[in-house]
């Protein structure tokens, strides 16, 4: 399989789960501008440890997949950029990172966002 065709089937095979998420009420009160600043921040915290995962495993297959080490370049890290945001939104109330993302979702969905 070439770079072009696995980066291809990866866009294809995450097609779906990307539509569900930028239709989610949460990525709408983003776009919108509505969500408020700590409910972002909040946000922040949990899509930086699913990035940090995300970023560890790539880096293990980047070792041995060249293809891998093709598509996964620099520019798509995001921890420093989550990092950065949330140390400004936090305005030193340095909160931890949510133990799980999905459960801080479920609990947003419940106060109506």
């Amino acid at each position: 399989m070439t770079t072009a065709s696995l980066s291809a089937q990866l866009k294809e095979s995450t097609k779906d789960l990307h539509h569900a998420a930028e239709h989610h009420p949460l990525q709408q009160s983003i776009v919108r501008g509505t969500i408020s600043r700590a409910q972002y921040a909040d946000f922040a915290r949990a899509i930086r440890s699913v990035h940090e995962s995300m970023e560890l495993v790539l880096d293990e297959l980047a070792l041995s997949d060249a293809r891998v080490r093709e598509i996964f370049l620099l520019r798509h890290r995001r921890l420093d950029a989550f990092d950065r945001d949330i140390a400004i939104l936090a305005d030193g109330h340095g909160r931890g990172v949510v133990a799980s993302p999905v459960d801080w979702l479920g609990c947003f969905a419940k106060r109506g966002v």
